[in-house]
């Protein structure tokens, strides 16, 4: 399954999809998310200059928020994420967060 598949499956750390796709633009799920976000970011959202930074654990939730900002605002999303080195596995999923956004094109550091 691609990451971001209707499932909601995120492949672990150091597994990497052989297709990664975005939510549909004009589904449910970003309509909710871009609307939520206009309603906390009025002047960012209406601004085509402003970019979204995100902070991208490589946990499903995190990874949730990277491809609905992505879908929402396309081009528009940066992506960081730290490896405080904390637990096993931090290293593979910051690693698998750098592989997931430069396949999106997204700007990750």
């Amino acid at each position: 399954q691609p990451v971001g598949s209707r499932d909601n499956t995120v492949k672990p750390a150091g597994a990497f999809p052989a297709r990664v796709e975005l939510p549909d633009a004009h589904g449910e799920p970003v309509r909710r998310f871009a609307a939520g976000l206009a309603a906390i970011w009025p002047e960012g959202v209406a601004n085509c200059d402003a970019r979204l930074g995100i902070a991208v654990s490589g946990g499903p939730d995190s990874i949730g928020l990277l491809l609905l900002a992505a879908a929402a605002l396309p081009g528009r999303v940066l992506a960081a994420t730290v490896d405080h080195g904390l637990r096993v596995d931090s290293a593979g999923e910051a690693a698998f967060v750098a592989k997931l956004c430069a396949a999106l094109g997204i700007d990750h550091g």
